[in-house]
């Protein structure tokens, strides 16, 4: 019964795919990726295990086919229980809101060999303060032995700033969207969608500006309020899937 139904929902899934601006002239090869997208994260989980929500589906979808991995999401809701609890975020459930990944494979190669590095660096500093054990630490700073603990702290340096500007660069991709996004769209700013930094500085959070005013609301305002944002995150949706078929990607 259960792969029955498993099935279905893939049927189900595969055929919605099929009709995504079914009425535009699409590129085929688009069109296929956006459909084995579609497929692949029908059953997919986030990073608590949980499947994504089937209201941001294809906003998900969207955003991978344009390079942006989704780690975990919520399409709100005012009453019932939550999908899961996002218990280190200060986030309510009653606003939609995704978590994006902004680390390419490049950052990432980038990353390991900043950590190699740092570790390098540790190593050496802890060998010239045991050899040096009677020096003091102004005295150490201006250690002509010190030069391989300057040469590994320059390197690291080096690489946490390339590290840093591709994340910028990461994030303007995503802020290029949005800009192209409001050019054309007449929305309030309490529904406005906004990057935010998450805890993880590999991460980013977009959700709508006053989403985060639910918890003072009363539940007859959280509700029209939910609306609105959840209808901001759809018309964005559909901008996002309009640019993949229609640009130069």
């Amino acid at each position: 019964m259960k792969a029955l139904f498993k099935s279905l929902l893939y049927l189900s899934l595969f055929f919605r795919a099929c009709l995504v601006n079914a009425n535009e002239n699409q590129d085929p090869a688009k069109h296929q990726k956006w459909i084995r997208t579609y497929g692949e994260l029908a059953g997919h989980l986030d990073i608590f295990g949980y499947t994504y929500n089937t209201p941001l589906k294809e906003t998900v979808v969207a955003l991978k086919v344009l390079g942006f991995d989704t780690l975990e999401l919520c399409s709100g809701h005012v009453d019932g229980n939550p999908t899961r609890d996002p218990f280190f975020f200060s986030l309510s459930h009653d606003y939609p809101w995704l978590t994006l990944d902004i680390i390419t494979p490049e950052i990432h190669d980038y990353q390991n060999q900043e950590s190699l590095i740092f570790d390098q660096l540790l190593q050496e500093e802890r060998k010239l303060n045991q050899q040096y054990s009677d020096l003091s630490r102004e005295q150490l700073s201006n250690h002509p032995d010190r030069w391989l603990v300057n040469y590994y702290d320059a390197e690291w340096k080096k690489l946490s700033t390339i590290i840093t500007e591709l994340k910028k660069h990461r994030l303007q991709d995503l802020h290029v969207l949005l800009n192209q996004f409001y050019k054309t769209r007449d929305s309030s700013y309490d529904c406005m969608l906004v990057l935010k930094s998450s805890f993880n500085p590999n991460e980013c959070l977009l959700h709508s500006v006053g989403g985060e005013l639910q918890l003072i609301r009363s539940k007859e305002e959280r509700v029209i309020q939910l609306d609105a944002y959840q209808n901001e995150m759809n018309k964005f949706t559909e901008f996002l899937k309009k640019h993949y078929f229609q640009s130069d990607l």
